[in-house]
């Protein structure tokens, strides 16, 4: 905990999936971010001040979040998530880095 407090803590948001995007826009002092999700709308989620967000990459699927408070952080990106959680047959979606999705077989052909 005290590590965590004076560096802060980090989790690690990856976007798997063909048409998902994700912008981040800094407006008026906060950030917003933009998800494209699939939906026929735009998500506009304005986080905190001290919370940061930034990509791993330019052309990267990989999102760091970092805050000082572990709890309140892993709370803000699951909300996130549960925007579009990882579907079992293609596993599309949004996950955490390390996190492993049970796929399911799907249909069979039997000719």
């Amino acid at each position: 905990m005290i590590s965590g407090s004076s560096l802060g803590y980090t989790v690690k948001l990856k976007m798997v999936g063909i048409g998902y995007k994700i912008e981040i826009k800094q407006i008026e002092n906060q950030l917003v971010l933009e998800l494209k999700l699939g939906f026929s709308h735009t998500i506009k989620i304005k986080l905190p001040k001290t919370l940061k967000c930034k990509r791993f990459h330019e052309k990267s699927n990989l999102f760091i979040f970092s805050f000082e408070n572990a709890q309140y952080l892993k709370n803000v990106v699951s909300l996130i998530r549960n925007l579009r959680f990882p579907e079992p047959y293609k596993g599309k979606g949004l996950r955490y880095e390390n996190e492993i999705i049970r796929r399911k077989e799907g249909k069979k052909n039997n000719l």
